[in-house]
């Protein structure tokens, strides 16, 4: 028999997809309504970012917490010094012995999305550290669209259920998500990641330091923290310096998803 969920929030990353599931939830487009959203905050996201997540809270009315695990860029530098292996967090690239880049692999996603939320949603479930969760369960909404289907999956957390309304409740794809904010709010939102992630095509970085130098600048400091621990690692997959890149517009699209929506393509 499946468990009717004990509360039912949003994993608000603050793009597209999710900014529109949200504020339709607000509006009664997409129901049962949720109690609450969830902002999980890495702490280094673009600033305009943070005035969209802002905003985002003026229009609606459905209680959106923030929750962090920390400041990701000091655990990742934190990671660095004190493991034999220097080990990043994030997806970095470095040189191969075959002369191609080789991407490290990804464990921010876990640490400062998924287990943010999952542990939000103990706190809302009234669950203590340790205690089972018996038969409750939550339903977390994923803001996926139907450009991406493929990146739906279970969650890993047997208390977490996951739902995807813009797959099967009000089926759309990402352009037509930006176009309703438009009409909705006027505009659409940055793309949400990190300053710093390696998932960003030429395109991306060029935009990033045009738009957003004080973002782009950010993005070369931490390169150069992690450069003066381990000088092979680097944010761009050519294992050039940030700073020292020429950026081709007409490169490839980035390799994984646009942005981060709180899932990170898990």
């Amino acid at each position: 028999m499946r468990v009717e969920p004990s509360v039912r929030v949003i994993s608000l990353g603050a793009g597209v997809q999710s900014s529109a599931m949200y504020l339709m939830a607000c509006d009664g487009i997409l129901t049962p309504r949720p109690q609450y959203a969830i902002f999980a905050d890495t702490q280094d996201e673009r600033r305009a970012t943070y005035d969209w997540l802002s905003q985002l809270s003026a229009a609606g009315n459905i209680p959106i917490i923030v929750a962090s695990a920390g400041k990701l860029s000091d655990e990742v530098l934190r990671s660095m010094r004190e493991t034999p292996s220097r080990f990043v967090p994030i997806p970095t690239y470095r040189p191969g012995n075959d002369g191609r880049e080789q991407q490290g692999r990804r464990q921010c996603t876990r640490s400062h999305k998924t287990e943010v939320i999952y542990q939000e949603v103990r706190k809302l479930l009234g669950l203590e550290r340790g205690q089972r969760a018996g038969d409750l369960v939550a339903e977390v909404w994923i803001g996926i669209s139907l450009d991406e289907a493929s990146r739906a999956k279970d969650s890993r957390y047997p208390i977490l259920r996951h739902r995807f309304p813009l797959l099967f409740d009000q089926p759309m794809r990402r352009s037509e998500c930006a176009r309703w904010l438009e009409r909705r709010l006027g505009a659409a939102p940055p793309k949400s990641s990190c300053v710093y992630c390696p998932f960003r095509s030429d395109a991306d970085w060029q935009r990033l330091r045009e738009e957003d130098p004080d973002a782009f600048g950010d993005a070369v400091a931490f390169e150069r923290q992690m450069h003066a621990l381990d000088p092979t690692q680097f944010l761009h997959d050519s294992c050039k310096p940030l700073d020292s890149v020429v950026f081709d517009r007409n490169a490839g699209q980035m390799r994984l998803f646009a942005e981060c929506e709180g899932m990170c393509g898990v």
